[in-house]
């Protein structure tokens, strides 16, 4: 009776092994490939500690949110704490449906530098045609979001990191060069939020 459930698992591992032909060529897809450009590298010393505990979805306030009428309190969408190892909170700013301009954001706090610094190598290697950005943060870049749409920023300071996405209405057909200029304004006042530990 214990043969039974083995041959037939080995049966479907047979049929599934040769469904996978080396000669039937890959489907074209136009979601882009992450072009690790930011490869693993060596991190500058962090200059600040952020507090784990105290994270949380900051109301922004700064011209480049009002102008895109995104300013005030967040919606969480997520907020994930393991005592004081880490702190990661998911926010939005404006209707999720995208028939306006919004605004996400995705802030991870850890409680070591070590940790932190893991977690920027992995979530900065994985950028599309990221570009160094200088003036946010200890380190930051601008870049494609996968699904096309929008600015996305991704900044490290301290022991935190955070990703900002601004993404236009649906249909929108221009202000691509308005949401990059505010794009990263609005990340600055995002991580301006942070608490010190």
């Amino acid at each position: 009776m214990r043969l039974r459930p083995i041959a037939y698992a080995l049966s479907v591992t047979a049929v599934l092994a040769g469904c996978s032909s080396p000669s039937i060529s890959p489907i074209e897809s136009t979601i882009p490939t992450p072009s690790g450009a930011v490869p693993s590298r060596s991190l500058a010393p962090a200059t600040h500690k952020w507090s784990v505990a105290d994270t949380k979805c900051p109301a922004l306030a700064g011209d480049a949110a009002q102008q895109l009428k995104v300013s005030g309190e967040a919606t969480v969408t997520r907020d994930d704490a393991v005592g004081d190892v880490s702190r990661v909170v998911e926010c939005r700013w404006g209707p999720d449906d995208d028939s306006v301009t919004a605004v996400t954001a995705k802030v991870s706090v850890f409680g070591n530098q070590a940790g932190a610094d893991a977690g920027w190598q992995t979530a900065s290697t994985g950028l599309v045609e990221p570009e160094p950005l200088a003036e946010v943060g200890e380190e930051a870049f601008v870049s494609t979001p996968l699904d096309l749409r929008g600015v996305q920023i991704d900044v490290r300071t301290g022991n935190a990191y955070a990703r900002v996405r601004v993404i236009p209405a649906k249909g929108a057909t221009d202000g691509t060069d308005d949401l990059r200029v505010a794009a990263p304004k609005i990340a600055a006042d995002v991580i301006d939020e942070l608490v010190p530990a």
